[in-house]
């Protein structure tokens, strides 16, 4: 049986605690907040926040940031940016540091490095962070059955970097058809999944 991945809803536009321009290091990422999963009909509460820093604390190594979710119609080659460490719960949100790898500057579509920083510095409404994972399960709120369900965290497999899809002077144009196809399987997961499973239907 194929895997089923999410990916949490971008957090745009909340201030990081400090930018390391020359050892590029962005600390104080939000990755995650309280509220809906990205077109995925689910929510994220605090229970999966806890999880998602239980996870991350073990792999002291890091986890691979990329620039962007890469799917069937998008590959990873060439988007590692590099580890996001240090992860820590607050009230409503997970953050996290994110370390840029030297190689980031020297990628298929151009210096990822700087890009990153300056966006960062310089426009970071435009600028968010999303996690990608796989549900172990889901719950339901007994307060509010006719809630969306609740995520419960099985593996956290990254956390990307995405910019504003309405901003065209990205690196990765959201015009191009890849990247509305992208998008597209971003939001109808279940079409996504079918066609994985059975490549002859599609």
């Amino acid at each position: 049986m194929s895997k089923t991945f999410f990916s949490s809803k971008p957090v745009f536009g909340i201030p990081l605690s400090r930018i390391d321009r020359e050892n590029g290091i962005l600390y104080g990422v939000t990755i995650s907040q309280l509220g809906p999963a990205k077109s995925h009909g689910g929510n994220i509460d605090r229970i999966f926040l806890a999880q998602i820093v239980e996870q991350a604390s073990k792999r002291p190594q890091g986890l691979k940031a990329r620039f962007g979710h890469p799917n069937m119609c998008t590959t990873a080659l060439g988007t590692y940016l590099g580890r996001f460490k240090n992860y820590t719960l607050h009230d409503d949100n997970v953050k996290a540091d994110l370390y840029l790898d030297v190689t980031s500057k020297s990628t298929p579509g151009g210096n990822l490095f700087d890009y990153v920083l300056d966006m960062a510095e310089k426009n970071p409404d435009m600028l968010g962070a999303s996690i990608v994972f796989e549900a172990a399960e889901f719950e339901t709120d007994p307060l509010a059955p006719e809630a969306p369900k609740l995520f419960r965290l099985k593996d956290l497999r990254a956390t990307d970097i995405v910019d504003e899809p309405a901003a065209t002077d990205g690196l990765f144009s959201a015009d191009t058809l890849p990247a509305l196809a992208t998008q597209f399987l971003d939001e109808n997961p279940s079409l996504a999944e079918l066609i994985f499973s059975k490549p002859e239907s599609a």
